[in-house]
């Protein structure tokens, strides 16, 4: 990779200066928007290649006080992101530019991933290993960190799992990451998504299109060591932690 890549003063992005009446309603495309400047301590300048979205690109920012105090206008949303390292900050070591990275602003900032250049901290980014699709790897930061910090601090190896919702952003993390922990794990997802949840690793999957979720765990009587719901279900289900 060349070590030099270009830092024009000027991007694509899609920007907004208020969220009133929804983000999605303000956003505009321009073609000649500000770049960031120089990374700062522990940061670094990254091109995005790809990114992905999240409910909190828009719902963080729709917050009153979000919108006031932690986010310069114009902004630019977006949080994960696949990219290239352009400028390593003062102090960075581990980063070098032409490298490829992946990972998350984790919180909305004035220069998201929907625009050509972005900000991030290095403890928010890591090296994108070699055969991992760049696509792939920019929809990792908020599901992935977020199903891992739902289930690591919590659960042991050999503990039964059961995770409301395999199928969706934090689903498919939190099946492999379950059972990468060794964990046995029980999901839920709707019938075109059975298979899917099964090569994921789930040990058993409720269709919950052709069963009550609730009665088949009755019906079990299984009780398990952590529940993860991604979906808002009756405190009922809750009643399966022991």
């Amino acid at each position: 990779m060349d070590d030099i890549i270009d830092h024009p003063s000027t991007m694509k992005a899609w920007l907004y200066t208020s969220t009133t009446g929804g983000l999605e309603k303000n956003l505009h495309f321009d073609s000649s928007a500000r770049t960031p400047g120089p990374p700062g301590q522990d940061q670094l300048l990254i091109k995005v290649l790809s990114a992905s979205i999240n409910p909190a690109d828009y719902k963080v920012p729709e917050l009153p006080v979000a919108s006031r105090f932690f986010i310069t206008y114009p902004a630019t949303p977006g949080m994960d992101f696949c990219g290239q390292v352009v400028t390593a900050g003062p102090g960075v070591t581990a980063f070098q530019p032409g490298q490829l990275v992946y990972g998350t602003t984790a919180a909305p900032t004035q220069f998201g991933s929907l625009g050509e250049y972005l900000l991030c901290k290095t403890e928010n980014v890591a090296l994108l290993p070699d055969g991992v699709d760049p696509d792939h790897a920019a929809t990792v930061g908020v599901a992935a960190q977020t199903a891992y910090q739902s289930l690591a601090p919590y659960v042991s190896p050999g503990d039964k799992v059961l995770i409301n919702g395999g199928s969706g952003g934090c689903g498919i993390f939190a099946i492999q990451i379950a059972k990468a922990l060794g964990c046995s794990v029980t999901t839920t997802c709707s019938t075109r998504n059975v298979q899917f949840c099964k090569e994921l690793g789930a040990d058993e999957v409720i269709d919950y299109t052709q069963a009550d979720v609730l009665g088949v765990l009755r019906a079990q009587g299984q009780v398990y060591a952590h529940v993860v719901d991604h979906i808002g279900s009756p405190e009922e289900l809750l009643v399966r932690r022991r």
